[in-house]
């Protein structure tokens, strides 16, 4: 989605609250600013110089958990994860990223996981568990 589509999307928002009861990380911070309905509104104040994001700003945004229950009752029938992983995006190009989100991506580049284990590590804490594993494809 083109920035000039999700600045109009964000705008069509106009902050009913009613996806704010399929959000599970609202549910447990109870934060309105991590609610879908609270990140729209930061959107917003981005898209008109209100605010200018920061790495608290982002922290919000890379904890959505991208479940897209906020969409089953959109009223306005917003594809909000769309624009949350766009906003993350350009939070990712600006630089204005915690260092938690960093390691993560930089995690997924080295190793092609997100907490940093080399490939051939990956499964070692499942040898106690006695599960099953399907053999190397070579």
């Amino acid at each position: 989605m083109s920035a000039k589509k999700d600045k109009n999307e964000i705008f069509k928002c106009y902050q009913c609250g009613l996806c704010k009861e399929m959000c599970p990380i609202f549910e447990l911070s109870r934060k309105e600013s991590k609610s879908p309905r609270g990140m729209m509104a930061l959107c917003q104040s981005v898209a008109t110089g209100r605010i200018v994001p920061s790495k608290k700003f982002a922290e919000i945004f890379f904890d959505c958990t991208m479940c897209r229950g906020c969409t089953i009752l959109c009223s306005m029938g917003l594809d909000i994860p769309n624009i949350i992983e766009n906003m993350r995006s350009n939070l990712v190009e600006t630089g204005v990223i915690t260092r938690k989100v960093k390691q993560t991506l930089e995690s997924l580049m080295k190793y092609h996981n997100p907490i940093g284990l080399h490939p051939t590590k990956r499964v070692e804490w499942t040898e106690k568990l006695n599960v099953k594993m399907f053999p190397s494809v070579k």
